[in-house]
């Protein structure tokens, strides 16, 4: 059931706990990447789609505007005022979500590099690396720590969300204050990556520097968070979400045909995660169904080790050992599907699990603590009121 609360002249609607769809959107988004890059290294697309496929680059945006909305999701309550637990909590639940996969990725990669150090001249005429243990620690710090080179290409986008994580405590609290304007704030932040693209004239170009890097992620982050805050004043947009989710498929596979569309795609990603979360349409069933949510559920490792698999079958190509082909391109595919779910199943979900027990063994260390100060006070208060009992008698 829905809560509601009274806030100023609005009504604040809490969401299910739940939304399967914006899971198995994050599995489209990380498939789409995957296509991208195959494409794009190992020389096999299909014309009539190649356009669409060219364009997966910007699924990493859909990621910053998921990644936006479910934050504000799970913790736009935690940030009502400065509290150094919540803070606290929210920092080691994003560290385990993120830094323990990655660095295990990293020993994958430097297995890699010892079982074939054929691979390694490929990496760096893909320029990554130099592969040295400083570089190393900066792949692992997912780049902050001065210099240049990283070990894995996806970290570009992890070193950006992770500012992004840094802000959001910020963002909450802002966000917290604002009603149904939280909309106009969602626009204004899609607007002006669009500004950014056009006054640097980069419209409908992947750039990964860290100067572009930081607006973009910051610009889809913030209007998925907005949208977010925006969505639990509308409880009644709901009977169109259905047909605004399908527009928005049609609508983005339009613009990922036209370099100048491509600007719209942000935008477009938060109108269909906003009308995702109704849970309403065809195209939410789509994306709650078993397949959809397992992609989505190993999509954070599949972006991990999909680029570095992808150039060392590149270099197997290049040294002749296999034939480039849909022979080759299916058996990475599947590689990567098979990896990603391992290590699901045997990093990131034990960790969220270790995350938790941790939290709650500190919750269960302070309580006991306030129980032992308490203790005394409350004893001398029974034996106080004892002694008036006494004398009243």
């Amino acid at each position: 059931m829905s809560s509601v609360a009274r806030r100023g002249v609005d009504e604040v609607v809490a969401l299910p706990c739940a939304l399967p769809s914006l899971t198995g959107v994050r599995g489209v988004a990380a498939l789409w990447v995957l296509a991208f890059h195959g494409s794009l290294f190992l020389g096999v697309g299909v014309p009539a789609v190649s356009p669409l496929v060219d364009r997966g680059w910007s699924g990493v945006d859909l990621f910053f505007v998921l990644s936006g909305f479910i934050l504000m999701h799970a913790h736009q309550n935690d940030f009502d005022s400065v509290d150094g637990a919540a803070l606290r909590r929210f920092a080691w639940l994003r560290f385990t979500r993120v830094y323990p996969l990655n660095f295990v990725v990293l020993l994958l990669i430097a297995a890699l590099l010892t079982y074939d150090p054929g691979v390694k001249q490929s990496l760096e005429w893909n320029n990554m690396g130099p592969f040295s243990a400083l570089t190393f620690i900066r792949t692992a710090l997912l780049g902050f720590l001065p210099g240049s080179g990283d070990w894995n290409h996806p970290v570009w986008s992890l070193s950006a969300e992770v500012v992004g994580y840094a802000a959001f405590p910020l963002i909450a609290r802002h966000l917290s204050r604002i009603g149904r304007a939280s909309s106009w704030l969602a626009v204004g932040s899609f607007a002006l990556l669009v500004a950014i693209h056009v006054g640097t004239d980069e419209i409908g170009l992947n750039v990964m520097s860290p100067s572009r890097a930081l607006p973009r992620m910051f610009c889809c982050f913030l209007g998925g968070a907005a949208l977010y805050r925006f969505r639990t004043f509308a409880p009644e947009l709901a009977a169109w979400a259905g047909w605004a989710a399908g527009g928005a498929v049609v609508l983005l596979i339009g613009c990922s045909f036209s370099r100048a569309g491509a600007e719209a795609m942000p935008a477009l990603y938060g109108l269909l995660i906003f009308s995702l979360s109704y849970q309403r349409g065809m195209v939410d069933r789509a994306l709650s169904t078993m397949v959809a949510r397992w992609f989505g559920a190993i999509s954070f490792p599949l972006y991990l080790v999909h680029v570095i698999g992808m150039f060392w079958v590149a270099s197997l190509i290049d040294r002749g050992t296999v034939e480039a082909g849909w022979l080759t391109l299916v058996t990475w595919v599947v590689s990567c599907f098979g990896l990603s779910a391992v290590l699901h199943w045997g990093v990131e979900l034990p960790m969220h699990r270790v995350a938790r027990r941790c939290l709650l063994a500190l919750r269960a260390s302070a309580a006991a603590r306030s129980q032992a100060a308490v203790s005394p006070a409350s004893q001398v208060s029974q034996q106080a009121l004892a002694r008036v009992r006494t004398r009243a008698m």
